[in-house]
């Protein structure tokens, strides 16, 4: 499943910590949950990456 938004893949990573947290995931869906967790992990970072690159491209530019 392709999810396309930060809050989206932050809400695969805050439910499946949840029910991991909760012993609610069997040993049948482990591998697919931690496939679909290590995907929205690598999509935010990615995302929190790019953002912090233009957070400082704003802040690096010289004021008029």
């Amino acid at each position: 499943m392709t999810r396309e938004s930060y809050t989206d893949n932050m809400g695969v990573i805050d439910s499946t910590l949840q029910r991991l947290e909760r012993n609610e995931v069997t040993m049948d869906e482990m591998v697919e949950t931690a496939e679909a967790f290590a995907q929205a992990t690598t999509f935010c970072s990615s995302r929190l990456d790019k953002i912090e690159e233009s957070v400082k491209k704003i802040f690096a530019k010289p004021e008029a």
